[in-house]
């Protein structure tokens, strides 16, 4: 059904649309169509963003399914790098148990203070990775709730309710 209304040049028509989530048919759209739909959703005019979503067969089914599959993805992606840490944070501590038997045999001062220096740099790199892994999970989690609040924007429409689409109403 193509969309006769005239758009703006900054908004996308119904047929845009369906070509940037990869549909012919709007029945034909899966979760991830509807992920992809849900993030074209700021770029649509609100009548044409109420006309599609009263064309998904099973919207609330499929909104779930799509927030099930996000939840999923951003689950494994954040496990993952949750292993991916431990194998880190297991490296150094071997790294620094080797630095403690050699600090032990270390027999002048001056031996001594290069391994505690060893230890410093180690302690502060780990460091480093600690808090980029926990800016990185951050990141993945912001992506998953603006995700999902798009999701959530579509269910709203999708029941008729007032939503603003970078619009001032």
């Amino acid at each position: 059904m193509a969309n006769s209304k005239k758009q703006s040049s900054d908004t996308l028509s119904e047929d845009q649309l369906k070509e940037k989530v990869g549909v012919t048919d709007w029945h034909e759209v899966d979760a991830p169509g509807f992920l992809r739909f849900a993030a074209e959703m700021p770029k649509m005019d609100r009548d044409v963003a109420l006309q599609v979503v009263r064309q998904f067969p099973h919207f609330k089914a499929l909104a779930r399914e799509s927030l099930d599959s996000l939840d999923k993805g951003v689950q494994g992606v954040l496990d993952t790098g949750w292993k991916s840490q431990k194998k880190v944070h297991e490296s150094f501590r071997r790294y620094q148990q080797l630095l403690e038997r050699e600090i032990e045999r270390a027999d002048d001062p001056e031996s001594r203070m290069r391994i505690i220096g060893l230890f410093n740099e180690a302690i502060d790199k780990e460091i480093k990775l600690n808090t980029e892994h926990k800016s990185f999970a951050l990141k993945v989690l912001g992506v998953a709730g603006t995700a999902a609040v798009i999701v959530v924007g579509a269910g709203i429409v999708a029941l008729g309710g007032k939503a603003s689409f970078g619009q001032k109403n």
